[in-house]
């Protein structure tokens, strides 16, 4: 990754990439990534003082609340499977579990942590749905 010391080089470098294509048939995930942090950096850089940085807290904060409760999602498969490894149970998760696909489903749209624990109706970590009796 270069790492710019003036302006100038910085837009250069902008405008070069800018001006290329690549055609659609040779696009790959590495490249699709590779233009997400470009839009990044660019969304970032100060121009002339007139656009400050994005500040990305609040997003990671949401990704990481969703994340966790994927992960509780992944580790009750575990649990239920002793012999499975993590990334087999994420994935398993991710494509069989009925609750990791709808958790993953509404992540993957955009939805927030609240919306997605009330839809699904998952309170706070800890918490048990109730079993019908009255609690004397």
């Amino acid at each position: 990754m270069a790492r710019y010391t003036s302006k100038s080089e910085f837009m250069h470098d902008f405008a070069a990439g800018a001006t290329t294509r690549v055609s659609h048939k040779n696009v790959t995930q590495t490249y699709l990534n590779a233009e997400r942090r470009r839009q990044r950096k660019i969304a970032s850089f100060e121009i002339g003082g007139i656009t400050g940085g994005i500040d990305h807290t609040a997003q990671d904060k949401e990704a990481k609340a969703n994340g966790d409760l994927f992960s509780r999602v992944a580790r009750r498969i575990q649990k239920q499977n002793p012999g499975m490894s993590w990334i087999k149970a994420r994935k398993y998760a991710r494509t069989k579990d009925p609750t990791g696909r709808a958790i993953f489903n509404m992540m993957s749209a955009g939805s927030s942590n609240k919306e997605i624990r009330d839809k699904l109706h998952l309170g706070k970590k800890g918490s048990k749905p109730s079993t019908g009796k009255m609690g004397h």
